[in-house]
């Protein structure tokens, strides 16, 4: 029989049968992690300063050093590149007739800015990790009210 420490109770635990099972609740043990919870919050105060209150628990608001927030939801800039193939345009101006220029390759070089981050009153999904000591906001939240 076989003996492996749990990781979170730092105790031996019996793993039991033939090498197929235990290599079976192995895997079972250390798989399963409750480490993470979701919830939904409200944006109290936008960012850098923010500051968002957790709806299960009306008394926890978590600052900004609380918190891991995804790139698409703070203002930022992405370089882009855009290219067509083959390009064909008509194009009339007073006094010529109509006309087409074909151009064989267009690229587009630049660079977008973002700039639509959190606002207060924004509805966000939180993930808490490490035990709550830490909160990624994930995404805005959308709740249709059946209308």
């Amino acid at each position: 029989m076989s003996t492996k420490f749990s990781k979170r109770l730092q105790e031996p635990s019996r793993l039991e049968g033939g090498g197929p099972s235990q290599f079976r609740q192995l895997i079972q043990q250390i798989g399963y992690n409750k480490d993470v919870d979701i919830e939904l919050g409200t944006v109290v105060a936008p960012p850098p300063a923010i500051r968002i209150t957790v709806d299960n628990d009306e008394k926890l608001e978590l600052l900004a050093e609380d918190l891991i927030v995804a790139e698409h939801l703070t203002r930022h800039k992405r370089k882009v590149t855009l290219t067509s193939d083959t390009v064909r345009e008509a194009m009339t101006k007073a006094g010529y007739t109509p006309h087409v220029h074909d151009i064989t390759e267009l690229v587009i070089e630049g660079e977008i800015e973002f700039t639509d981050e959190l606002k207060a009153g924004d509805r966000v999904i939180i993930q808490s990790i490490d035990e709550g000591q830490t909160y990624i906001i994930q995404d805005r939240a959308v709740i249709y009210d059946g209308a």
